[in-house]
């Protein structure tokens, strides 16, 4: 049978992740993720070689000038992810924050940010138990690993460390790996696949500024894979961001009050 020249057949219609249209597609997703390690390593290497670098070879590599602007360059770095996942999504494709799961909150969404932050601890304490059940010294880490005494012994350096930890990391974070991956990867293989592969890569993705973090990249992914559930049953960035401003702040407090081994 002849099709009539001019006909037009309707569009499928735009997959959607929690009620919400999600036009980007896993290339997307692939091409955001090349550019997050090139923003993550790039840019502080950039912004160092004439500032931070510099530094080290006057004062040291452990100095205070160094350590400083070393923190100094990481935070654009941040920024830099929270503008790829604008770039990748509502830029490209149009639309605004709202693409991201940046709604208003309201009473449910500190709801689900509870549940986020105990499913968190729930993860990281099973996490230390079995290290120590099995006696899995190789993955025991120490809050040195995190954060460095160098860093722990200076109030200015861990006010500053802090900032990027409670503030930059989980809103950055949360907007790229749980609005910008997940839903890119769900609209393509389901929630499951879009849950799981997004915590793998929020883990491994730690490993990138802190190559010592392989000790707790499990543990990272299941957190990773916790928030991305709790995102998509929510349906608003803003239950996984105060769920990891939480966790990443209750941590930090526990790291400054206890003595490290090294």
């Amino acid at each position: 049978m002849d099709i009539a020249a001019g006909a037009s057949f309707p569009r499928e219609p735009t997959p959607q992740v929690s009620g919400r249209p999600i036009p980007w597609t896993p290339r997307d997703v692939l091409v955001g993720l090349v550019l997050f390690v090139v923003a993550l390593i790039g840019v502080p290497l950039a912004l160092a070689l004439p500032t931070a670098l510099p530094l080290a070879q006057v004062y040291g590599s452990k100095s205070q000038p160094y350590l400083f602007a070393s923190i100094v360059v990481t935070a654009p770095a941040y920024i830099a992810i929270a503008f790829i996942a604008a770039r990748m999504t509502f830029i490209k494709y149009g639309g605004g924050w709202r693409r991201l799961g940046v709604v208003l909150p309201s009473w449910g969404t500190f709801g689900w940010a509870a549940v986020a932050l105990l499913g968190a601890f729930t993860i990281t304490g099973v996490y230390a138990a079995l290290i120590s059940y099995f006696h899995l010294d190789a993955l025991s880490q120490d809050c040195g690993d995190q954060v460095p005494n160098d860093i722990r012994n200076s109030a200015l350096l861990l006010s500053m460390s802090a900032i990027l930890a409670v503030v930059f990391a989980p809103t950055c974070e949360e907007l790229f790996f749980r609005g910008f991956v997940f839903p890119g990867i769900a609209r393509a293989w389901g929630p499951a696949a879009g849950i799981i592969a997004s915590g793998i890569l929020f883990g491994s993705a730690h490993l990138l500024g802190n190559p010592t973090l392989y000790k707790s990249m499990i543990e990272f992914s299941a957190i990773g894979m916790v928030f991305a559930l709790v995102y998509w049953r929510s349906g608003n960035i803003f239950a996984s961001m105060l769920a990891h401003f939480s966790f990443n702040l209750i941590g930090l407090i526990a790291i400054a009050s206890t003595t490290c081994n090294k």
